[in-house]
């Protein structure tokens, strides 16, 4: 059954199944998000780049009616935009009973868990989360979309392909199996985009792996 954040939206009519959003995550836990936000904060660092970045969101054109707004590997630091809450939301079977992704989906990952990654600047609860515009295919610019509302918004951890606490994150609009969308960090200070899963040097490719960077970093720290 899913969680209370998709029944609220009416996107799916199932029973809540308790308080399952602040389920225990498998990634292991280091430290990052603004004090304000503090240890109920997460963000995520791709195994290439190690837990000096993660995750931030990065606004351009504010002098536009309608910012831009883009995902973006940066240095992690004691920063407000890079504050997450991460959100357990069920499992891909229950989304896909809900009619929310893909039988392809369903049929390969039916256990694994399915998260949101909620914007929480300074701790707040934005209503935003890490999202595709519409739908994951080659170079799809990560950006903020309605918590609650698509599959666009949801991210599959993909456990059977752990490595040393790090995993794939799919897209939940993804209807490919052998190679699924994936988040993927294309470079430190650059936007993140979902790519076909690949292969670097025999293993996952370390930009598409990805841990959980818990609570509050007081001093950033530098790429080596």
């Amino acid at each position: 059954m899913l969680t209370r954040n998709w029944i609220r939206t009416g996107v799916a009519t199932v029973a809540l199944a308790g308080s399952a959003i602040a389920a225990a995550a498998a990634m292991p836990a280091a430290t990052a998000a603004s004090p304000q936000c503090g240890s109920s904060c997460t963000a995520i660092s791709d195994q290439a780049a190690g837990h000096g970045y993660v995750t931030s969101v990065a606004v351009s054109g504010r002098n536009l009616r309608k910012p831009v707004t883009t995902i973006v590997l940066a240095g992690a630091g004691p920063n407000t935009s890079e504050d997450f809450f991460r959100q357990y939301e069920g499992t891909v079977a229950q989304f896909y009973a809900a009619g929310l992704v893909s039988a392809a989906m369903d049929q390969t990952w039916p256990t694994d868990s399915v998260y949101e990654y909620q914007y929480a600047p300074g701790g707040r609860d934005s209503s935003e989360c890490i999202a595709v515009p519409s739908t994951a295919a080659a170079g799809t610019v990560l950006t903020l979309g309605p918590c609650g509302s698509t599959a666009a918004v949801v991210w599959v951890a993909l456990s059977a392909a752990s490595i040393g606490g790090y995993e794939p994150l799919i897209n939940g609009t993804d209807s490919v199996v052998n190679t699924p969308y994936v988040m993927t960090a294309n470079q430190v200070n650059g936007a993140l985009t979902t790519q076909q899963l690949s292969l670097v040097g025999g293993t996952l490719n370390p930009q598409q792996m990805w841990a959980d960077v818990n609570g509050v970093l007081s001093q950033p720290r530098r790429h080596r």
